[in-house]
């Protein structure tokens, strides 16, 4: 790290561009959007080919699906060819790959090859919706950092196989602790310029490929910001006091953090329309929040909103699926900005990702995962209806791939 971090209370000048053309719904039932992660296809195998990436999205040809989100993160590495970031496993020692899970060598094998030759998977994705009709959004996950521990996972294996360089490189960037100033979550914080630069770049990179918009996924994962050396200092600098000594809701403190994030996505913003304007088209921005935690993660939806700087906004939680929640405020915090109000749907009600634990992987004892299940057909048509009458504009799906749930749900 170069000295101190500067400007963390400098206004960013760079704003949404308010004249650019945006991204306008389909009349009629197509208001659905699809999150595929962007890790199972290879994890599984199924992923082995250009053309494979390519026929992917054309499965859902003829159905109500309006935006294929396709993931490109899993950790802070990334399943595309980049030049600012690792592939998904790449650089893991001999030791780590038989820690992890098979599906994890054959995601690492897969993406090595592809890479080898010539694949570009983000592109060939974007095709392949592109063939079926379908707008291809790119998906970040904004804080997808795994901790050195991590349950059913052997030693650092996880961390070692998913968290990027420049992770491992920063440590002084990691969330600081409130009661212990030198203890660290394992999430990067966004005080720090050099991890919004970082995100940002790869942002720009993935937009030079021909894609429809970009997802920022805030329920992947929070938080976003502790109590950082960066803020700290500008918190006293202002107000003249430790906000340490401060309780956690002081509204000065959401309102600094808000201040850094909504910076951070006017430049995300500029950055799409940007884009747009060297492709000769429209392209769309949106991100997916928690209904219950808005301002205490450091997300001013309101404040995004009446700026003009979504163009959706997917509201759910940061939990498995089947949770309650009221759309209404949002619809109405929405409503004069242009900005679509969509319905999030976690398919898994039960379950977890598979762990090295359930093969006996890295000498563990073999365990049994436990009981999974996933949201029916039924059940979804019946909380369709609730988020529609709550003026829901569209649905979104997360960890769903079944065709016949977009073939039947609907506007």
């Amino acid at each position: 790290m170069n000295g101190a971090i500067k400007a963390v209370l400098v206004p960013l000048l760079v704003a949404a561009t308010a004249s650019a053309a945006r991204i306008q719904p389909p009349e009629g039932p197509k208001r659905l959007v699809l999150n595929n992660d962007g890790h199972g296809g290879f994890y599984g195998g199924s992923l082995d080919s250009a053309d494979a990436l390519r026929r992917l999205p054309q499965t859902y040809r003829d159905t109500n699906l309006w935006i294929y989100q396709w993931g490109v993160m899993a950790g802070t590495k990334v399943n595309y060819p980049s030049k600012i970031a690792e592939l998904c496993g790449e650089g893991a020692s001999p030791e780590v790959l038989q820690q992890v899970r098979a599906g994890d060598r054959k995601l690492l094998d897969l993406l090595t090859r592809l890479r080898a030759e010539g694949v570009d998977t983000l592109q060939c994705v974007a095709d392949g919706c592109h063939q079926a009709g379908l707008l291809c959004y790119v998906t970040i996950r904004t804080n997808p950092c795994y901790p050195l521990k991590h349950a059913g996972w052997p030693d650092e294996s996880m961390a070692r196989f998913y968290n990027s360089r420049f992770w491992w490189d920063h440590p002084e960037c990691r969330i600081r602790l409130k009661k212990d100033s030198d203890a660290t979550h394992p999430n990067m914080s966004y005080a720090y310029a050099e991890v919004r630069a970082r995100w940002l770049a790869i942002l720009g990179e993935v937009l030079q490929r021909d894609v429809d918009g970009v997802d920022l996924d805030f329920l992947r994962h929070p938080p976003f910001f502790g109590y950082d050396p960066p803020l700290l200092d500008a918190f006293a600098k202002r107000f003249g006091t430790d906000l340490r000594d401060l309780k956690d809701q002081d509204p000065r403190w959401l309102d600094l953090r808000c201040e850094i994030m909504t910076g951070f996505l006017r430049e995300v913003r500029a950055a799409v329309d940007a884009a747009a304007q060297r492709k000769g088209r429209p392209l769309g921005l949106s991100a997916r929040i928690d209904h219950r935690f808005g301002r205490e993660w450091g997300l001013d939806v309101a404040g995004w909103l009446r700026e003009g700087l979504l163009d959706i906004v997917v509201v759910g939680q940061h939990s498995l699926g089947g949770y309650e929640m009221d759309l209404a405020p949002y619809v109405k915090m929405a409503a004069s900005s242009g900005c679509l109000v969509f319905a999030d749907e976690e398919a898994c009600v039960e379950g977890r990702d598979p762990q090295p634990a359930d093969e006996g992987a890295g000498k563990l004892p073999k365990t049994s995962p436990p009981r999974s299940r996933q949201l029916s057909l039924e059940e979804y048509l019946a909380r369709a209806k609730k988020w529609y009458s709550q003026g829901a504009a569209g649905i979104h799906t997360f960890n769903e791939s079944r065709v016949d749930v977009f073939r039947r749900l609907g506007r």
